[in-house]
């Protein structure tokens, strides 16, 4: 019963498999007591499904209980016990408990170099978690040297193609990501997913996890129509092997939806949004991280469509949703509220947008970091509604500060740079600084006019079509007023 139970998991089956894992629960605490091994073995794998299927607390409510079990009967150091402690680690960082879970990996992974030894599988596996939480803390200095420390050591002991070594070739990559190193990171995705291809096979789920890898990297890097290839080809793997209704399938549909969103074609990115949203509400219930995620999503593009009533509704439902489950201060909870925050300034309520961001910020830089993806966000959302709001001179400090970390974190044409050399570019023209603001246009935005617009994003697009009828790394002044009239009237 535990395997069939493991593959209805495998398989997206989680419905089946939780009720599989109950009776099985049941039988043992019948037969063998509720302090057995194999039923404290049962409970925690009870408490994955759990986890899996969205019910952080339940699954939290469960590993706790097998913990204090396995600690006073087997001892805090045994081999059991620190699975425990890895698994209650975990799923307080799913809860966004991420000073707890921090704490407890770090106790994990102690006792396991001490119990273990320092190249054990399971001492690997909690260095590797430990990055993954550091990560999520904007630590990513820390971060990117575990993962490094972790997959030398995986390719000399387990070997070079080793999927535990893959694992770490691929965390490491996803790392480089954040770090904004994104042609390491695509390297590295390359490199992991050729390996991939040949010893598992093309249709492998490690394999179709891994195009998915390099195709998000392909996105950030504005390599639009790659992107929409690999996530294309995945998805019609996924369909094929897993069935329409597998989360990794849904995941795909997601990431489709969201490179067809960069592309500017919006109708067919809410279609497919509105998809997933169903089937996850369907199969993974209203209150799952990828149920939320979609509804996320989907506000987004309808943000993006103009329905700017309809997006605020869903960004709230999800807030609401969020505060129930997660701590006050998980970064899902305040990504969301930056996205509320964008959404109220949208429709024109600049005062409300304002202290939503105001009080996001500091929390942000708190938790996360001044250079973190999201606080980078936040704080570039605020430097436009204050321009918006006519306080140019602040404004402009927090545009200067985002953009110099974009440059030099993502990439001179990054999307993400490109948007704030713009809203730099705009707060200088209300200043009447002509000198700066046309600075700004060299030096941040006429690359585009050298591109295909075929392989910009859907913003990069709307740029360039701005700056079109200029000659290249040149503005006349003629040019500059006519440009100017195009783009303020």
């Amino acid at each position: 019963m535990n395997n069939l139970a493991y593959i209805l998991s495998e398989q997206g089956d989680l419905l089946g498999a939780r009720r599989l894992y109950e009776e099985i629960v049941a039988v043992k605490r019948r037969i063998w007591g509720p302090e057995h091994p194999d039923t404290l073995s049962s409970i925690n794998n009870l408490a994955n499904t759990l986890g899996e299927q969205g019910d952080l607390v339940g699954a939290r409510r469960l590993h706790e209980e097998t913990l204090a079990v396995r600690s006073r009967i087997l001892g805090p150091e045994h081999p059991d016990t620190l699975n425990s402690m890895n698994d209650l680690a975990s799923r307080l960082g799913d809860l966004g408990n991420l000073v707890g879970a921090r704490k407890l990996h770090e106790e994990t992974l102690a006792g396991r170099r001490k119990v273990l030894g320092p190249e054990h599988p399971d001492t690997l596996t909690s260095m590797n978690n430990l990055a993954h939480v550091l990560s999520e803390q904007g630590d990513l200095l820390h971060a990117r040297r575990l993962h490094e420390q972790t997959l030398a050591v995986r390719r000399r002991v387990l070997g070079p193609e080793h999927p535990e070594t893959l694992d770490s070739m691929s965390n490491l990559a996803s790392m480089l990501e954040e770090h904004g190193d994104l042609t390491g990171a695509q390297r590295l995705h390359e490199e992991t997913l050729a390996v991939d291809r040949r010893v598992l096979g093309t249709e492998h789920p490690r394999t179709l996890i891994e195009m998915n890898n390099l195709a998000n990297v392909l996105l950030e890097e504005g390599d639009l129509v790659g992107a929409r290839r690999l996530h294309e080809e995945t998805l019609a793997v996924r369909r094929r092997v897993l069935g329409p209704e597998h989360p990794d399938t849904l995941s795909s549909i997601n990431n489709l939806a969201n490179t067809l969103g960069e592309q500017g074609d919006l109708v067919g990115a809410r279609r497919l949004h509105e998809e997933t949203l169903a089937v996850r509400r369907r199969v993974l219930g209203p209150e799952h991280p990828d149920t939320l995620s979609s509804m996320s999503n989907l506000a987004g593009t309808l943000g993006q469509q103009g329905d700017l009533v309809g997006a605020r509704r869903l960004y709230e439902e999800t807030l609401a949703v969020l505060r129930q489950l997660l701590e006050p201060e998980d970064p899902d909870i305040l990504n969301l509220m930056t996205n509320v925050a964008e959404n109220l300034r949208e429709q024109g309520e600049l005062a409300r947008a304002r202290e939503l961001f105001e009080e996001t910020l500091p929390v942000l830089r708190k938790l996360l970091g001044p250079e973190h993806t999201s606080t980078l966000r936040c704080q570039a959302n605020l430097a436009e509604t204050l321009r918006q709001q006519g306080e140019l001179a602040r404004a402009r400090e927090l545009n200067d500060q985002v953009l110099s970390v974009r440059r030099r974190l993502l990439g001179p044409e990054h999307t993400d740079t490109s948007t704030t050399a713009w809203n730099l570019f705009r707060t200088l023209h209300d200043m009447d600084d002509r000198e700066a603001a046309d600075a700004t246009l060299q030096r941040d935005l006429i690359w585009l006019l050298d591109r295909n617009p075929a392989t910009l994003s859907a913003y990069h697009r709307k740029i360039r079509e701005m700056l079109a009828s200029l000659p290249n790394g040149y503005l006349p002044p003629e040019k500059r007023r006519s440009l100017w009239k195009r783009m303020f009237g």
